[in-house]
């Protein structure tokens, strides 16, 4: 079943303009996940990345449903880690917070 949704969405986006390369996840559920050029308007990308898989939703599975979200740094925060050869774990948790 995650293939049968996977396979169209990813073939949809592959033609969308400065789109680098869709990657697919599996988990319980299928997810796609699309870079961008980094001169890529966000509010573009994610209309035409819409559009692209709307045209695609007749081919879907019956009772699909489509989700598409922008997934930036301004959206979902940063990650980092702290590694030292000089500083203990507990001064690391210290600096990072």
């Amino acid at each position: 079943m995650l293939m049968e949704v996977t396979i169209p969405a990813e073939e949809a986006v592959r033609h969308v303009p400065a789109s680098v390369r869709p990657l697919p996840h599996h988990s319980r559920r299928a997810e796609l996940s699309v870079t961008f050029n980094c001169t890529t308007t966000w509010s573009w990308a994610l209309l035409q990345v819409q559009a692209a898989i709307a045209e695609r939703s007749g081919s879907l599975p019956t009772g699909t449903t489509i989700n598409v979200r922008r997934m930036d740094p301004t959206v979902f925060g940063a990650r980092y880690s702290l590694s030292s050869d000089a500083r203990s774990l507990v001064e690391l948790r210290d600096l990072s917070l």
